[in-house]
């Protein structure tokens, strides 16, 4: 007890372990992820999920917050796409331009350049990497 009193100032600890659970529990869902509580939790937006998995014979933490975000949505004409896969072409084959990081692909940012020239086909594009899913059975 003098000991407390010393390093933590009296009861003061006791004081933020308080307001640290009333926190918890006013502000957190702790519970089984898949649980009508869970559910219930996040029809009612609630601020804060905490929930502890087992995967694998390994016990996992997943805490989950709830936040604002800014989304921007685009669409880009399908002439567009086509043109810019032409321009790759033009550049890839007939300029032999075989830089990996070539300028020309991030230099349109309004276009999305950069996305649209990864999703051209191979060689032109990028190769799209897929993990297929592994059935049972």
């Amino acid at each position: 007890d003098r000991y407390q009193r010393r390093v933590h100032g009296g009861r003061r600890i006791h004081t933020e372990l308080h307001e640290r659970l009333v926190e918890f529990e006013e502000e957190w869902v702790i519970g089984v992820k898949d649980s009508e509580e869970w559910q219930m939790a996040i029809q009612k937006q609630a601020p804060h999920l905490f929930t502890i998995e087992k995967r694998d014979q390994t016990y996992r933490a997943k805490g989950l917050s709830l936040a604002q975000q800014t989304w921007q949505l685009g669409r880009l004409n399908a002439e567009v796409v086509r043109g810019l896969w032409s321009a790759l072409n033009l550049e890839m084959f007939y300029f032999t331009n075989d830089d990996e990081e070539r300028y020309s692909i991030q230099a349109n940012e309004k276009l999305l350049r950069n996305i649209t020239i990864h999703a051209a086909e191979p060689p032109l594009g990028y190769p799209i990497f897929a993990r297929l899913a592994v059935l049972p059975g």
